[in-house]
């Protein structure tokens, strides 16, 4: 039978991992993580809140993949293709220069919104001058997104969207089938810099020229959002670009006065100097 918690039952997990890691989800979405630690729990046959409780406590380890499994998945590659499109034609060429362009992915959990960003790079043959940082919140996602492995089924998907950006160059040539499995190319991560970082609890030491933080937020309440806002407007440089998800804004919050927007429907913004 799957378990299923009450709010106080997830306050007390939240105060125990809290305790024991100084990690704290306190101002995040308590249903979302309601949702995402019952899943947990039925995937890894846990009968009680107690045994979660005590795993949690008494083993790193095993912390570290709780994080990686309760962690939203991105789903897929291209999302919201208007936007990509939008990078790719409008924005990115003009922007980089072919300077030394610094780019800030932060939350990256599967792995979609990197391998989106660096196919377009490819396809401007940018990809050669910008380097990119990013942050996961453990080892395991790390490596996983280093494998560069996605089930075939997503594949499809990613392939549909990618055509939708009116894309380039065959999608196909970003990836391969190995053993029932899509693997990306290799060189698509070779100006990846992967930091096991939680945006929420640390604060990164570098600055950057654009940051890409899309529909992390939609899981946060208001003062996770502004206390988030404030740390990647101190670490965008002027003139820098944040882009976030079409549902987000920056409507409304204490950093709003210092950006302008580059495009409002597709929710990119720009400091100002």
């Amino acid at each position: 039978m799957a378990v299923s918690l009450n709010i106080t039952e997830l306050r007390e997990i939240i105060a125990s991992i809290k305790l024991t890691y100084e990690v704290d989800f306190s101002d995040f979405s308590l249903m979302l993580l309601k949702r995402r630690i019952e899943v947990f729990l039925e995937n890894n046959h846990f009968t009680s809140k107690q045994i979660l409780l005590k795993k949690l406590s008494t083993d790193p380890t095993f912390f570290q993949q709780f994080l990686l499994e309760i962690a939203v998945p991105e789903n897929e590659m291209f999302r919201d293709p208007t936007l990509w499109k939008f990078l790719r034609d409008k924005m990115l060429q003009t922007v980089v220069l072919g300077r030394e362009f610094k780019i800030f992915v932060p939350e990256t959990s599967t792995g979609e919104e990197l391998f989106s960003l660096c196919i377009i790079l490819d396809e401007l043959k940018l990809l050669d001058d910008v380097k990119i940082t990013a942050a996961c919140h453990t080892e395991k996602q790390i490596l996983q997104i280093q494998e560069r492995s996605f089930a075939l089924k997503k594949m499809q998907l990613n392939k549909t969207n990618y055509t939708r950006t009116s894309g380039t160059v065959d999608f196909g040539t970003y990836c391969e089938e190995i053993r029932k499995k899509a693997y990306m190319k290799n060189y698509l991560l070779k100006n990846v810099k992967f930091v096991k970082l939680m945006l929420s609890q640390e604060e990164i030491s570098d600055v950057f020229h654009l940051i890409l933080f899309r529909n992390k937020m939609l899981s946060y309440n208001y003062f996770l959002k502004e206390k988030t806002l404030k740390s990647l407007n101190s670490k965008l440089l002027p003139s820098g670009f944040l882009i976030l998800g079409y549902q987000e804004s920056l409507k409304n919050t204490t950093v709003e006065r210092n950006f302008v927007a580059v495009n409002k429907a597709e929710q990119i913004y720009k400091k100002k100097v």
